[in-house]
């Protein structure tokens, strides 16, 4: 068996990347093309996902890592692989 280098990533909670962009930085941007694609308007909405990219990554760096992923948790949409996901909006937990 031969050796080969194989790439690590710096830590294990990093997001997918693709080229430079993380994968939850590139959902605006796509969406906004795929938009821009259904109703003929490819280069403006271009422009947009653009900015909200932007937008998206400086919000990004100016908060602490995993702070998006908190905010998507208390305003109650289901994020993670489970079926039974505890109610952000219960206060007091009885065991």
């Amino acid at each position: 068996m031969s050796q080969q280098d194989m790439p690590l990533p710096r830590t294990l909670d990093d997001p997918p990347q693709l080229i430079l962009w993380s994968a939850d930085e590139l959902i605006p941007l796509m969406s906004c093309i795929g938009i821009g694609i259904l109703t003929a308007h490819f280069f403006l909405m271009l422009a947009v996902g653009i900015v909200l990219w932007r937008l998206l990554r400086r919000y990004k760096d100016s908060r602490p890592d995993g702070y998006l992923l908190h905010m998507v948790y208390w305003t109650g949409l289901p994020i993670g692989k489970s079926r039974v996901f505890p109610n952000p909006f219960r206060r007091h937990w009885h065991g």
